[in-house]
């Protein structure tokens, strides 16, 4: 993070039983420095099956905003806003 990079979280995180580091670490990761991911097409958040696409990454925001206990809809706007900054799409 003092370098300023970002951290791209995907699916993994909604794994309960298999990794519950990355879970555990929502919690140190500030929401400004995280960007949502899906790892097309693998990876698809727990429970659904088949190939991960854009579509899951809602999942994927609702668990951080739990983990983190925030509102998912700011894990929304916040990943917009880092995307935006990481990629100069002002």
């Amino acid at each position: 993070m003092e370098f300023g990079f970002y951290l791209g979280i995907g699916g993994l995180v909604t794994y309960t039983d298999r990794c519950s580091v990355l879970r555990k670490a929502m919690t140190d990761i500030p929401i400004e420095r995280i960007v949502l991911e899906t790892d097309c097409p693998y990876l698809t958040p727990e429970p659904l099956e088949g190939y991960n696409t854009p579509k899951n990454l809602p999942l994927i925001a609702e668990t951080i905003a739990e983990l983190k206990d925030l509102d998912a809809g700011k894990v929304k706007a916040e990943n917009v806003k880092n995307a935006q900054t990481l990629f100069g799409l002002w």
